[in-house]
């Protein structure tokens, strides 16, 4: 108890010494944040292309093997994993939204032009799950993934070790992708499936640049 009380403690007197100084961040001009994010961006990962542009907080965990190859849109607390030997290479005009997580053992690679959703989760190893051993201490199953051009993976999706994504396929919202999918195809569920192929698209509301 009397620890608790303490930790408790410690974490209101944290939250009083910082309140200030968060405060003083929510306040500054959007360009000032934008700036600020984007530095952080770079000392983190030397492989951050120049015209990467960082709509907010972005982590680099582990070894920053992150190679991005000409401009990208990282947005708020998307996160790039990478241990061991893991590398992730992004391509060209990609977009990595809010919240996804994108993790490396072995090799992950995204095309140019690819959209992630927001909360999309995307790794190249599973754990080990053995009967007998904790399954936190058990070894990592790794198998590269390749999601290829211009393809859209819908919010909240998972890609799950040793898929490929042909380019210009699409991933609906919420789906955990198991097996490869084929070029220009629409796939979506748990596990995902054939939906049908990508047709002509009717007349909306144009893209903003």
């Amino acid at each position: 108890m009397r620890a608790g009380r303490a930790r408790r403690r410690v974490k209101e007197a944290l939250v009083l010494l910082f309140r200030p100084w968060a405060a003083l961040a929510a306040a500054l001009p959007r360009e000032v944040k934008l700036c600020w994010w984007v530095a952080r961006a770079r000392s983190a990962c030397p492989g951050l292309h120049r015209e990467v542009r960082v709509f907010g907080p972005v982590r680099f965990e582990g070894t920053a093997r992150v190679t991005f190859e000409g401009p990208a849109d990282l947005y708020r607390d998307a996160t790039f994993e990478t241990e061991h030997q893991g590398s992730i290479r992004i391509g060209r005009e990609t977009v990595v939204n809010q919240g996804t997580l994108i993790g490396a053992y072995t090799a992950l690679t995204v095309g140019d032009r690819t959209l992630i959703g927001e909360y999309c989760s995307i790794r190249d190893n599973n754990h080990g799950v053995a009967p007998g051993v904790p399954i936190r201490r058990q070894r990592h199953s790794v198998a590269p993934i390749r999601i290829g051009a211009d393809v859209w993976i819908g919010r909240g999706s998972a890609v799950l070790a040793g898929v490929t994504i042909g380019d210009g396929a699409v991933i609906g919202a919420n789906s955990v992708v198991t097996r490869d999918v084929p070029a220009g195809e629409i796939w979506a569920g748990a596990p995902a499936r054939l939906l049908r192929p990508r047709s002509a698209q009717p007349a909306g509301l144009p893209c903003p640049a």
